[in-house]
């Protein structure tokens, strides 16, 4: 699937961004990212879909720690114009 295709670009040099690492519902990733650079939230063109993004990750630990930070604002509209629920 897309985890699996995902590793095999990672494993030959390709960047992975804030968004790309929610998709894939990588907490580890998201967490070291954020952990680095908290302004990394705040700085992505797609700040509103990130939790959208974790939902359909279908990652609570994801949701719950984008939700930690005062940015993300759970009833935020996405690119859709979808709420994350």
């Amino acid at each position: 699937g897309e985890k699996e295709v995902a590793e095999l670009l990672l494993q030959h040099g390709a960047n992975l961004d804030l968004t790309s690492a929610v998709v894939l519902g990588d907490i580890d990733r998201v967490r070291a990212m954020l952990s680095k650079n908290p302004a990394l939230i705040d700085q992505s063109p797609f700040r509103n879909d990130l939790l959208a993004d974790a939902v359909y990750a279908r990652s609570p630990d994801l949701v719950t720690l984008l939700l930690s930070y005062d940015s993300i604002d759970p009833n935020a509209t996405g690119s859709s114009g979808e709420p994350p629920l």
